[in-house]
């Protein structure tokens, strides 16, 4: 049979953003001994029609998470990005976008893995997320107090 393919199309050295945001939530995880958390899911749209139509976007939302305040959810952010993977949209809410987005948009825009590093390092090291992180870290003390 012949084989048309490249011999070296099983090897590739990219990582998706998803790994990513996976190995970061991870992370958190450790640094705070567990006390906050996060997590990683993917958006699905229930209409499969739509998934064709909006050239096949791959979606996730990036939570932290305190599980001693009844697993209440912050999303710190939403990522979007087609099946090459770049560029990424990332979407913050009303709250960040001031401090995240491009010149005041809900989103930013990265165009390689390189760039969305930064962009994470960036959104993870803001007086806004250790805030959060913090504030979430303060009211889980005092629920184990209790």
């Amino acid at each position: 049979m012949l084989d048309l393919w490249p011999a070296d199309i099983s090897h590739s050295r990219m990582r998706a953003p998803v790994t990513i945001l996976k190995e970061q939530a991870l992370l958190l995880d450790d640094k705070t001994k567990g006390v906050i958390t996060a997590s990683v899911k993917r958006l699905v749209d229930d209409d499969k029609e739509k998934n064709i139509t909006d050239n096949n976007l791959f979606q996730y939302e990036f939570f932290i998470i305190a599980p001693s305040l009844a697993d209440f959810h912050y999303r710190l952010f939403t990522i979007s990005h087609g099946i090459e993977l770049y560029p990424i949209d990332i979407k913050f809410d009303e709250y960040s976008k001031h401090d995240f987005a491009d010149n005041n948009n809900e989103e930013r825009h990265v165009s390689s893995e390189r760039d969305f590093i930064d962009a994470l390092r960036i959104i993870f090291t803001s007086k806004k997320t250790r805030k959060v992180i913090h504030a979430m870290l303060a009211q889980s003390a005092e629920v184990d107090i209790q």
